[in-house]
C-alpha cells in the first residue's frame, strides 16, 4: 500500500465522518433540540405581550393610513392653490390687454388705406 494512498483515504475517512456530526449549536451547547426550561407560568405571561405587539402593529397601520390621507390632501391643495394661481395670473393679462386695446382705437382706417395703395 502506497503512503500516499493511505493518508487520502484516512483524511477522506475523516472528512466523511465530521460532516455527518451535527453543527454545534451557540444557543445550546448540547447539541440537541432546544428545550423549554421554564415553568408554564413564565410563557403565559407572553400573551399580554403578544396582544400589546398585536395593538402596535394595528396603531402603526392605522398611523400610516392617517399620514397618506394628509400626504393626498396636502397634494391636493397643493394644485388647488397652483391652479389658482395660473388662473389670476390669466385674468390680470386680459385686464391689461383689454385696457392696452381700449387706449388706442383699431387701425382699420390705415390698414385700408395700406391696402388701397399696394392694390394700385
Amino acid at each position: 500500500m502506497d503512503i500516499k494512498n493511505a493518508s487520502a483515504e484516512a483524511e477522506a475517512k475523516l472528512f466523511h465522518n465530521l460532516t455527518l456530526l451535527p453543527l454545534p449549536n451557540p444557543l445550546n451547547p448540547t447539541g440537541g433540540p432546544r428545550q423549554k426550561t421554564h415553568p408554564p407560568a413564565f410563557y403565559s405571561g407572553f400573551s399580554g405581550a403578544r396582544a400589546d405587539v398585536t395593538s402596535a402593529k394595528g396603531r402603526i397601520a392605522q398611523v400610516t393610513a392617517e399620514r397618506k390621507n394628509f400626504e393626498i390632501a396636502e397634494q391636493q391643495w397643493k394644485d388647488a392653490r397652483a391652479n389658482t394661481r395660473d388662473q389670476s395670473g390669466r385674468r390680470e393679462n386680459q385686464r391689461s390687454l383689454k385696457a392696452l386695446q381700449h387706449e388706442s382705437p383699431p387701425p382699420t382706417d390705415e390698414v385700408a388705406k395700406a391696402d388701397d395703395r399696394s392694390s394700385k
